[in-house]
């Protein structure tokens, strides 16, 4: 036997000496206790049969460099035909597999793009460059200007099965949509009496059944120092409300600034799946 690594040495030792070994070599149990002196013994024990050790596969002897890239060839393959993707494209068209070289070629291009376009200024002035792996709100700026967006955006549409109202509409026509909706409620996590309110303020949107409102007696408002934390306001109500809290200031907008996630909130580094 040519290796004989740790797991298998502690196998033999616990063997020799606790059980009765069972076609078994002899000096493979000499061997371990040569070579893997600290392994211990353990004190209880059971019968174990132990086959014979299976023979090592040996080594294909490689002479030039030749050889090397042929092994490394046919590895390579090998690998590449265990991923998903390996039966879509041996069941390709020709029209599929230029399209496809048509894209890769075209994210090449990008990808060099991202390479020259100027670096982000980070922690204590340090530059980064930029990559197109990075965060999507941090290359947002160039996602639109790749040459993949362009042809994509030219590319036929199929049909979403599944989508969120929230994440297809621009807010503020989700805002202007809300704002007509008689049963439309908002609720926030705090009472909104100052602007730091404003900032760290978490706010909802919620449909309420007829009953539901029945079932309210009170009527609520995020802006009173009486708001109760989490009880639901009237979305018509709120404008005013918000203006006569804060003269100047635009309810819609506000709101709408608090839909959109910006890069500095969503990859801060105090930032969690919580918020």
């Amino acid at each position: 036997m040519d290796i004989l690594d740790r797991s298998t040495a502690n196998t033999l030792l616990y063997a020799a000496a606790n059980t009765e070994i069972v076609n078994m070599d002899s000096h493979l149990v000499e061997l371990a206790r040569e070579r893997y002196p600290l392994v211990e013994s353990p004190d209880s024990c059971s019968t174990i049969v132990l086959d014979d050790p299976p023979t090592p596969t040996p080594t294909p002897y490689i002479s030039t460099t030749q050889e090397y890239f042929a092994h490394r060839s046919e590895l390579q393959e090998r690998e590449a035909s265990l991923g998903f993707q390996s039966a879509c494209r041996n069941a390709a068209t020709e029209d599929e597999r230029r399209a496809n070289d048509i894209l890769q070629d075209l994210k090449d291009r990008d990808a060099l793009a991202f390479k020259n376009a100027p670096r982000r200024e980070g922690y204590g002035g340090q530059v980064h460059p930029r990559f197109p792996g990075d965060h999507f709100l941090s290359n947002i700026d160039l996602l639109e200007e790749t040459d993949v967006f362009r042809a994509v955006s030219k590319m036929p549409k199929g049909a979403h099965l599944h989508i969120h109202f929230n994440n297809n509409l621009p807010p503020e026509f989700l805002l202007k949509v809300a704002a007509g909706m008689e049963h439309m409620f908002i609720k926030s996590d705090r009472r909104l009496l100052k602007e730091a309110d404003l900032d760290s303020c978490k706010v909802e949107f919620l449909i309420r059944s007829e009953t539901e409102e029945r079932n309210d007696d009170r009527e609520w408002d995020l802006c009173s120092d009486r708001y109760e934390c989490d009880q639901w306001m009237k979305f018509m109500r709120f404008p005013e409300a918000f203006c006569a809290r804060f003269p100047g200031w635009s309810s819609h907008a506000w709101l709408q600034s608090k839909l959109v996630f910006h890069e500095d909130e969503t990859y801060n580094k105090w930032q969690t799946s919580w918020g």
